[in-house]
């Protein structure tokens, strides 16, 4: 048996980031603990979380490294998620086109990127999100609209 995937024609837009990016996102406020951020992803089933401080974004953390740091930098389960989260984050705004954004997320080698809408975190663009859009030559060439054939 020969399975197929169906992909989009070139001569198709490529679409908003809003128009394909999932959602709610889970936020945890930077005076929350590891341990409540691992038990939130446990039960959103989700792999990132965004740490928010008063109520805006201020960095992002990943199940990966939550545990990473859990194992090692050997913190407890109360180290506050505003002491290990990223603060250094990349995102892209809902109207930003799909391609851009999945050149952001290859050359930051991000498997998912936050989507602002001002200082709102709205939702995440993932690579599962955005691979059906390209040819696998794109992916080669790094997403590039110079090297990338269309």
């Amino acid at each position: 048996m020969t399975l197929m995937r169906e992909t989009r024609e070139a001569t198709e837009p490529i679409p908003q980031v809003s128009e394909v990016m999932t959602g709610p996102v889970i936020c945890l406020d930077v005076e929350q603990t590891a341990d409540a951020a691992a038990r939130i992803m446990r039960k959103h089933r989700t792999s990132e979380v965004v740490i928010t401080e008063s109520g805006r974004p201020v960095g992002v953390i990943s199940d990966r490294a939550l545990s990473g740091h859990l194992r090692a930098l050997r913190i407890t389960g109360r180290t506050l998620v505003g002491e290990i989260c990223s603060t250094q984050f990349i995102t892209v705004a809902p109207d930003d086109d799909v391609r851009w954004a999945a050149q952001q997320m290859s050359k930051h080698s991000m498997r998912r990127i936050p989507v602002l809408s001002g200082e709102t975190v709205v939702g995440f663009l993932s690579v599962g999100d955005v691979a059906g859009f390209f040819k696998a030559a794109d992916w080669r060439a790094g997403l590039n609209p110079e090297t990338a054939p269309s």
